[in-house]
């Protein structure tokens, strides 16, 4: 069974070749998933650097979660009025944004809590979104005499968790480098994003994805 879901993944793989639109957006989506997914993982990592207490992380998972319900509403209504491609350029910006004043903040400011409140805030308005649509745009992508949408979707949840992997390690790595400081390493993060951002322009639209 190991076996053939490989043979499916490849085989899914040999087919990307011959869409354009559908490959491009895989590569976007792989770069822009590292720092969605390497945020996720260790944005409570880095409010520990940055001297914030226990009680005040779970409050500000609680905020991101709640901004999150609203957040994919938004990001649903802007993908209907101007497209899914234009919505996910707009999330993956302020994506960008939140690394670059994730940079700024120093540990010992006294308003430190209320500015990760913020960027809380700023992560829960995009991360709903992001996910959401970027599922729904590559679903719209796939050819409609496709047979195979599970292995199809499969890919997908691959490429998602190779993001996962390759977006820690760099996080780890710029630790390291950096002797502790996660500063750095929360920088990186807008690299992927950018690069994310540069790809998603190279998205062919398509007759369901504008």
């Amino acid at each position: 069974y190991i076996w053939n879901g490989f043979k499916e993944l490849k085989k899914v793989w040999v087919e990307l070749k011959e869409q354009t639109s559908l490959r491009r957006f895989l590569y976007a989506f792989l770069f822009y998933s590292m720092g969605v997914q390497t945020v996720i993982l260790l944005a409570s990592m880095y409010g520990n650097f940055l001297g914030i207490d226990t009680a005040n992380l779970i409050l500000t998972i609680l905020i991101i979660q709640f901004v999150a319900i609203g957040g994919a509403y938004l990001f649903t209504w802007i993908a209907k009025k101007h497209g899914n491609l234009r919505s996910i350029q707009i999330s993956i910006l302020i994506w960008t944004f939140v690394c670059f004043v994730a940079y700024t903040l120093t540990k010992g400011d006294p308003a430190i809590e209320y500015k990760f409140y913020t960027i809380g805030a700023l992560v829960g308005l995009v991360l709903g979104g992001i996910q959401s649509i970027s599922r729904s745009t590559y679903s719209k992508m796939l050819k409609e005499d496709t047979q195979n949408h599970a292995s199809y979707f499969s890919f997908y949840d691959v490429a998602e968790k190779i993001a996962v992997v390759i977006g820690t390690a760099v996080f780890g790595l710029c630790i390291a480098i950096y002797d502790g400081d996660m500063k750095m390493s929360a920088l990186s993060l807008s690299i992927f994003f950018a690069i994310g951002f540069l790809l998603i322009l190279r998205v062919p639209k398509t007759k369901y994805v504008r």
